[in-house]
């Protein structure tokens, strides 16, 4: 059950809770994940299905897709924003995600014991937020859904051993490179949600700090503070991993040559945008695509 009172409270989840079950199963098919920035109590251990966008987790911003593996610490404010295909392509097919919560009313009671402790340590650092590498995810996205077919206590057993098997830090990437910021405050929510959905819808187009800062409320000097207090980002910073997170995918996904994806992107000139991606990525546009792409699809222009 969701727990919305936008004027009282924070954005939180509140995970059904029963007293015979330690574990909480939910399985998402819808048009669009859900996309205001929210937490909970519970550990997440979440398999992306069918669907493509960028996230937030612990105030860093990425990409997701079909596949993927993420787990989550208690309270760690996340959001998965599908692309805008899910929201106006009505043939494209549902987002659908794979779900499994647990917290210290549960199955977290039971990791207390000492043979457990890969398993809390794992769970300490999912407080950055983690993402399973590609090689181990296997396992997870053919073991998570088989989940609904067993007894609730096979289902306890075999979580637990996904996570023994997995438990290695080696197998996981933080997607923060700190524990999540702590987001207590109901204002800091609704401020963070519209700025990000307004970066979303114009993250194309030149964006002035003015602009922003108008859009939560607050002067250029009190938003600045504000979003490097949240996110430990500039704004610039945070702006330019949206738009070069949208170019990894539209080198992937298009023909189109690498100059015209920079300004399709919101870069006003090439030398900025080659510069900004490889400070992000880790590497050159044309690399990443070639490293990404189809081979029937690669193309050199740039």
């Amino acid at each position: 059950m969701f727990q919305n009172s936008p004027m009282q409270q924070p954005r939180t989840f509140l995970i059904p809770k029963s007293t015979t079950r330690s574990i909480h199963l939910q399985h998402d098919r819808v048009p669009h994940f859900y996309d205001l920035l929210h937490c909970h109590g519970e550990v997440q251990l979440s398999l992306i299905a069918r669907g493509r966008g960028m996230f937030t987790i612990a105030g860093q911003l990425g990409r997701f897709a079909e596949g993927e593996v993420y787990l989550l610490g208690s309270n760690v404010p996340h959001v998965f924003r599908n692309d805008q295909a899910w929201y106006e392509d009505q043939t494209q097919a549902p987002a659908e995600m794979y779900s499994v919560f647990f917290g210290k009313d549960g199955l977290l009671k039971s990791l207390e014991l000492p043979e457990f402790q890969a398993i809390r340590d794992l769970l300490h650092i999912a407080q950055r937020g983690l993402k399973l590498k590609a090689g181990r995810a296997q396992a997870i996205q053919t073991g998570l859904p088989e989940l609904w077919a067993l007894s609730p206590a096979a289902q306890v057993i075999r979580l637990l051993q996904m996570l023994d098997t997995l438990s290695g830090t080696g197998n996981w990437e933080p997607v923060s490179s700190q524990v999540s910021p702590v987001l207590p405050r109901q204002d800091d929510y609704e401020r963070l949600n519209d700025l990000f959905n307004f970066l979303m819808e114009n993250f194309t187009r030149p964006v002035k700090l003015e602009e922003v800062a108008a859009v939560v409320h607050l002067s250029p000097a009190a938003f600045c503070r504000f979003f490097k207090q949240r996110t430990r980002k500039t704004f610039v910073e945070y702006l330019n991993e949206i738009r070069v997170n949208h170019a990894c995918r539209m080198l992937v996904e298009s023909d189109m040559p690498v100059g015209e994806i920079c300004y399709a992107c919101g870069f006003n000139n090439l030398a900025n945008f080659n510069r900004q991606f490889r400070r992000i990525s880790g590497t050159t546009p044309l690399h990443w695509r070639r490293k990404n792409q189809k081979p029937a699809k690669m193309i050199d222009k740039a």
